[in-house]
Order: structure tokens, then sequence, then C-alpha cells
């Protein structure tokens, strides 16, 4: 039971993130329309927005780590696989993003490729955690994974933030 409260929690972040995006004034636009001479202001404030953003993306499968870990020791079977596989498919979204910019505009993949590598690798760092958390049986082993990775994720992200900085 506890397993399907954690579940619908996630589903209802989600769903609220999503509505959220969908209803902020020029959201789509600013996702999803490639501007040929974009620049940032360099600022503090998008600096942070650039690290909770990657860093929400990485949160997420860190939080269904814990989520399923706490199912299997719970003895609930049914549904955690599923979980961890739509978690995973959910992270390629970036991966996609990341590739379709690319191949409209291979210089700017390889200028950019300091700071999407870096963010790639913390989401690597994520899902690797939540899958070790997925299989392992013992608290402190999932416990200890799952705070390492969060740890290591935020670091390479603020590097990963400030290097995306300099580059636009």
């Amino acid at each position: 039971m506890r397993a399907r409260v954690w579940f619908g929690v996630l589903v209802g972040v989600v769903l609220t993130t999503a509505v959220v995006a969908a209803l902020t004034p020029g959201f789509w636009h600013q996702v999803w329309v490639l501007q040929s001479e974009q620049r940032t202001d360099a600022s503090a404030r998008l600096f942070f927005t650039i690290w909770l953003t990657n860093f929400s993306l990485c949160v997420a499968p860190l939080f269904v780590g814990a989520v399923v870990h706490a199912a299997r020791r719970a003895g609930a079977t049914r549904g955690r696989l599923a979980l961890v596989v739509a978690a995973t498919a959910l992270q390629m979204r970036n991966p996609i993003a990341i590739g379709s910019v690319g191949g409209l505009d291979p210089q700017w993949l390889a200028s950019a490729a300091p700071w999407w590598l870096m963010e790639l690798g913390a989401m690597a760092i994520a899902l690797g955690a939540m899958w070790r958390a997925w299989q392992t049986t013992d608290l402190r082993r999932a416990r200890s994974v799952l705070t390492v990775a969060t740890m290591r994720a935020a670091g390479l992200l603020l590097i990963a933030s400030a290097v995306e900085l300099a580059l636009t």
C-alpha cells in the first residue's frame, strides 16, 4: 500500500509540474523554438535556474529508487520494475533533446559538449543509483548509494551550470 501512495505522490508532482509549465506564458516557445543568436545574461538567478532544472531531472530517479527500495523491503512485488523502467525511459528526454538540437546544428553540439556531457553524466549517476537501490535489499546500502549519487550529481551539475553560462 505504501508504494501506491508514493507512486501517487510522484504522479501528482509530475502532473502538477506539467500543468504549470503548460500554463506559463512562453514556456513552449522557450523550450522548443531555437533562436540563432540565443544569449544568456550570466546572472546568479539563471545559474541557479539551470542547476535546479537539471538537478530536478536527476532527483526524480533517485526518488523512484528510494520508493522501489522501500516497496521491496515491505514485500511489494508488483509494479516496482515497471516504475524503474518508466523512470529510465522518461530520463531519455534530455539526450533526445540534445541529439535533436545537435542534429540541427552540429557546430552547437560540439561547442556545447563541455556542459551537456556533464549533465548527461549526472543523469547517468542518478539512473545507476536508482537501479542499484532497486536491486538491493539492504537499507544501509540503498541509503548510501542514493545519498552519494545525490551529492555527486549535485556537484557535477554545479560545474555544468557554470560552464554552460560561460559558453553561452
